[in-house]
């Protein structure tokens, strides 16, 4: 997990160098604790499809971060896994 970390950070950090916009889809929720969401030039999207097959697509805002029942922010990771971000399906 930790070195999914530091490639999201290095990638944002090639990005920025370069002036350039990647794209990245990952199928490990650790590549999310690299993201960060205070970094306007970062962002985060959920994208679903509804019961009709339309597909959704949700931003993820810092403000919106969720936070553990003793209000410390959780890893986004976690966030994901516990369901809080959205796109697990409904039975998960």
């Amino acid at each position: 997990p930790k070195l999914c970390t530091k490639i999201i950070g290095d990638i944002v950090s090639l990005a920025k160098k370069f002036d350039k916009q990647c794209f990245l889809t990952a199928h490990n929720p650790a590549v999310l604790d690299g993201v960060d969401l205070g970094d306007d030039e970062q962002r985060l999207f959920v994208v679903s499809r509804n019961r009709k097959g339309h597909t959704r697509v949700k931003r993820i805002l810092a403000e919106s971060k969720p936070v553990s029942s003793t209000g410390e922010a959780l890893k986004l990771s976690e966030a994901f896994l516990r369901g809080y971000l959205g796109g697990l399906p409904k039975n998960f």
